[in-house]
C-alpha cells in the first residue's frame, strides 16, 4: 500500500513472493494492515527525510505489523523492532520466523508507547 505507484515498481520483491500495489487510502489501511505480516517501508536517506518522524514505523507496528526499512535518524529508536537496511532478507526472515514477528511486534508497540506517550514532556 503506498501513495507511489513509481516507488512501488522500484521494488523488487524477493523470490518466490508476488506482490501487488494498493493505493493508500486511509479507509481501507486497517483491513489491509490486518491481512499483512510485513510492512516495507523504503526511504532514501537524504537531507529532506533525515528530518522525517517515525510515523510510519509507529503505524505500521501499531497496526500489528513487522517493518523492514532503511535506517533514517528518527527511525533508529525502533533498533531492534525492526530490521533494519536488507529489504529482501528481512521480509524473508519476517515470513519464516512467526515468534520474531511477534516479539518484534511487542517491542515496537512497547516503543511507540514511550516514544508518543501523551504524559511524557521533554
Amino acid at each position: 500500500m503506498s501513495n507511489s505507484l513509481k516507488q512501488f515498481r522500484r521494488l523488487r520483491a524477493p523470490a518466490p513472493l508476488m506482490v501487488r500495489y494498493l493505493p493508500w487510502r486511509r479507509a481501507t489501511f486497517a483491513a489491509v494492515a490486518a491481512a499483512s505480516d510485513v510492512s516495507v517501508l523504503p526511504v532514501e536517506v537524504n537531507p529532506f527525510t533525515r528530518g522525517k518522524t517515525s510515523n510510519r514505523v509507529a503505524t505500521a507496528l501499531g497496526a500489528g505489523m513487522t517493518v523492514v526499512t532503511d535506517r533514517l535518524p528518527s527511525y533508529l529508536d525502533y533498533d531492534g523492532c525492526v530490521l533494519f537496511d536488507a529489504p529482501g532478507a528481512g521480509v524473508l526472515a519476517y515470513l519464516r520466523d512467526p515468534e520474531l514477528r511477534a516479539r518484534h511486534i511487542a517491542a515496537g508497540q512497547s516503543c511507540n508507547g514511550e516514544i508518543y506517550d501523551p504524559g511524557v514532556v521533554e
